[in-house]
């Protein structure tokens, strides 16, 4: 009960289900399934190791920068990192051909090196657009992702080689741009890049410091890599199973915690784009069929309309109206719908 009344509370749209009843026809079954229960319990109640009690922690603003200060020096240069991680995708196109098992000297990791001497990063909007559609262009994963691998060989090449200093400054400059990218939270794929940056830094800073037998860095290191995977283990759940479980609507009452609840936009628009998914039932791959329960179409409809309304930020309400008007299964009046989950 206490999760039925929490979900109340979050979408208020639940005092609208005899409304949905009626729109469709027939009373559909509105009490949540063992399947959604469980994902909202679980969403409620998961707290990584050491963080700090007090509401629902997978709804709150994610501190993954505890114990970073301790373990490198923050930069204090001028201007703007946002400007070298464009210019990424720039240097990319011609050194892409080096980059599978090469580029520790490229000019991509220079520009990563450079970018972890700059204090501030804003990717948008002089860089980057608001993040208001599907369609507005991101940073590339894959680039960034090529980049840091390049930049993490040229740390261990240079620990390998006896070289503490160099292989320091390359995982400090892997640590500072992903703090970077954690920070400026713009979407969903630029806070998880920059949490890798910061996990896989860690993790060869603690090898590095066990090699140098530096322990007391080893212990901050260590500690900061341990609460940094904690937080990307919460983040795949997140995003696969509280909203990404489709099957049965399973996702659905999470999605609309989050979608109204999350400190974060990004997440929240992560949510819009479940509901505006939801809300036409669930096609299967083959774009044959469609799994269809009006009440639970009914809350996800509705509350896509609540965030577009309410949403506090007006990027997610530019978002909650693109996906309105635009996320929609292709060839579905076509599709045979498939009410059986009523039954």
């Amino acid at each position: 009960m206490r999760n039925v009344r929490l979900l109340q509370a979050a979408c208020a749209v639940l005092l609208l289900f005899p409304l949905a009843a009626a729109l469709a026809g027939q009373a559909p079954v509105l009490a949540m399934t063992s399947r959604q229960q469980d994902i909202l319990r679980e969403l409620e109640a998961f707290r990584p190791t050491g963080a700090a009690g007090g509401g629902t922690w997978m709804l709150s603003r994610w501190d993954t920068d505890s114990g970073l200060a301790d373990l490198v020096p923050l930069p204090t240069g001028a201007g703007n990192a946002a400007a070298r991680f464009q210019l990424l995708e720039d240097v990319y196109r011609e050194e892409q051909g080096i980059l599978e098992t090469g580029g520790e000297q490229s000019r991509g990791v220079q520009l990563l090196l450079e970018a972890a001497d700059i204090a501030r990063c804003e990717l948008t909007p002089e860089y980057y657009p608001e993040f208001t559609s599907v369609n507005a262009r991101q940073p590339d994963f894959s680039v960034f992702r090529q980049y840091l691998q390049a930049l993490l060989r040229r740390a261990e090449t240079a620990s390998t080689g006896g070289d503490s200093a160099e292989a320091e400054r390359c995982y400090r400059a892997a640590l500072i741009c992903g703090w970077h990218l954690t920070t400026d939270r713009s979407s969903s794929i630029v806070f998880v890049t920059g949490l890798i940056f910061k996990m896989r830094a860690a993790q060869g800073m603690t090898s590095l410091f066990l090699r140098t037998g530096d322990s007391r860095r080893l212990g901050i290191a260590r500690a900061y890599s341990d609460s940094l995977s904690g937080i990307m283990r919460a983040f795949v759940w997140k995003a696969n199973i509280a909203l990404g479980e489709m099957d049965g609507f399973a996702c659905l009452p999470a999605v609309c915690l989050v979608a109204v609840e999350d400190a974060e936009p990004f997440w929240r628009k992560e949510a819009v784009v479940r509901l505006a998914t939801l809300r036409y039932g669930l096609p299967d791959t083959a774009g044959a069929t469609v799994k269809r329960h009006p009440g639970w179409e009914y809350v996800a409809d509705e509350v896509l309309s609540r965030v577009f309304n309410n949403d506090p930020d007006a990027t997610v309400r530019q978002f909650a109206l693109w996906a309105a008007q635009n996320v929609r299964p292709d060839n579905y009046a076509a599709m045979r719908h498939d009410f059986s989950a009523l039954e």
